[in-house]
């Protein structure tokens, strides 16, 4: 969707890798932050972890991505967030 946009406006190739770039840097931001933000729902709700568990918030960002910005930007932003999400 992102690279037929870019293609119609005549972007160049860098233009192009730099935008699928920043797409896939915020859809890893958001991979990792949505979690944290349903968990701390879920405390405060006395919820528990049911928010996570029927929404799967980690999973909606890999997928936008993907949709996005191909399917390239999806298996970085789905091998990434984990990644980083345990790493803190």
């Amino acid at each position: 969707m992102l690279e037929d946009i870019l293609a119609r406006k005549n972007c160049s190739l860098k233009v192009r890798l730099t935008a699928k770039g920043i797409a896939t840097i915020i859809a890893i931001a958001l991979a990792v932050a949505l979690p944290e933000l349903f968990h701390l729902l879920g405390r405060v709700t006395d919820m528990g972890t049911t928010l996570g568990e029927t929404f799967l918030p980690m999973h909606i960002a890999v997928f936008m991505v993907g949709l996005i910005a191909g399917p390239a930007a999806g298996v970085i932003t789905g091998l990434a967030a984990p990644a980083i999400s345990f790493g803190l």
